[in-house]
């Protein structure tokens, strides 16, 4: 097919139809284009960051928030989030339609605020600084000795062994907590992130919640698509993202090798296995936890000789005095989470298929704590 345009009286030649129908379409997508930006901005003032959107509205929104990162530190206080920008990925805008730009925006602009981005945390270190940055040696030597036990429990091929290294690191994570917890009494709260990844997100938060509530944090489901929020001590927080993070990829990874899973599959009944797998499992490892923790706790002073005796009483005291501290640690938590997040509705989860839960159940005594680098059943929430 072929175009025409017609000349003025002057020999100008016209734009035909299709010409200014072209401009018309860049001009109108460069400005949705400027709107998304804009979006993108006004919703890291509403304390989201670049990690949050992608994970929330996948790889497409990427280049955007890159194109909008600039501008994003002269509009928010928040030292962390502020740096989360400040490290923005970089990326290429992606080609979309026009259509699928109008649905991003719409998106972005529905986002809620997210009232955590005042006490956000980095890695590993206090509000806004770089990981493990005020860590001092003996912190230092302890965190390493811990994530040594982990590597070397996730590594072995041999149940037993696992199991002990699991109890012995987070006895000594325990214990080093108590130990802390005379030297620091008044802990400054923070605020972690972590991700999940879809499907049955609410109830792998489950096992989160159990990992945090062991560890002296209080955690938070703060989008049903994936974004958790834990409250803690900084050293706290960052051991239960690296615990919880290892344990859900080994509960991924046993779900599938299940002796019941077989079953359902062939009665089509894998959902509710999986469920109901990641529920038993979650409530297990809240009990393994648990016991690690009263275990690195009874040191009471028994019947030996001098030095046994003086060593016992030793840590009998510490731990005497030490558990109020940390109590007192897990109450601020849960405050804090509380301030932050006023209005929260309570989550509620079952389990249907008994297959799962036994599995489920077996598959946490298996695992192995290895970390990358109370819970279930107290207070599971999720913002509203």
């Amino acid at each position: 097919m072929t175009t025409t345009s017609h000349a003025d009286e002057y020999g100008h030649a016209d734009f035909d139809r299709s010409d200014f129908r072209q401009v018309h379409d860049a001009v109108e997508y460069e400005t949705m284009v400027q709107r998304l930006v804009g979006a993108i901005v006004d919703a890291a003032t509403r304390g989201w960051g670049p990690r949050d959107l992608t994970h929330v509205l996948g790889k497409d929104v990427g280049g955007f928030a890159f194109r909008a990162a600039p501008r994003v530190p002269a509009n928010v206080a928040a030292t962390a989030l502020r740096a989360s920008w400040l490290r923005c990925p970089a990326s290429s805008l992606s080609r979309l339609t026009l259509g699928r730009l109008h649905s991003l925006y719409e998106s972005v602009v529905s986002l809620g605020r997210l009232n955590d981005a005042e006490l956000l945390a980095n890695a590993g270190g206090s509000k806004g600084s770089p990981a493990n940055a005020n860590e001092t040696h003996a912190q230092r030597k302890a965190r390493l000795k811990v994530k040594a036990l982990l590597r070397k429990a996730e590594s072995t091929e041999f149940e037993e062994e696992a199991d002990t290294l699991v109890a012995k690191a987070q006895q000594l994570r325990q214990r080093y907590r108590l130990t802390e917890a005379m030297e620091e009494e008044q802990s400054e709260v923070v605020a972690r992130r972590v991700y999940i990844t879809a499907p049955w997100v609410k109830h792998q938060f489950s096992l989160l919640g159990a990992v945090a509530r062991a560890n002296g944090c209080a955690a938070l489901l703060l989008d049903g698509r994936g974004i958790a929020v834990i409250f803690g001590t900084a050293a706290d927080t960052d051991h239960a993202c690296d615990l919880f993070e290892s344990l859900n990829r080994q509960c991924a990874w046993f779900m599938d090798r299940g002796p019941h899973y077989a079953a359902a599959r062939r009665n089509r009944e894998t959902s509710a296995y999986r469920r109901s797998f990641r529920l038993a499992y979650a409530a297990r490892i809240s009990e393994l936890l648990r016991a690690a923790n009263a275990a690195s706790q009874s040191a009471e002073p028994g019947s030996g000789d001098a030095v046994e005796t003086s060593a016992a009483h030793s840590a009998y005291d510490i731990t005497s005095r030490a558990l109020p501290v940390l109590a007192r640690r897990y109450t601020a938590a849960e405050e804090c989470l509380s301030r932050t997040f006023p209005h929260v509705t309570a989550m509620s989860l079952s389990a249907t298929s008994h297959g799962g839960m036994v599995d489920g159940v077996d598959a946490a005594a298996k695992s192995r704590l290895g970390g990358d680098g109370y819970g279930v059943f107290g207070r599971r929430q999720i913002a509203s």
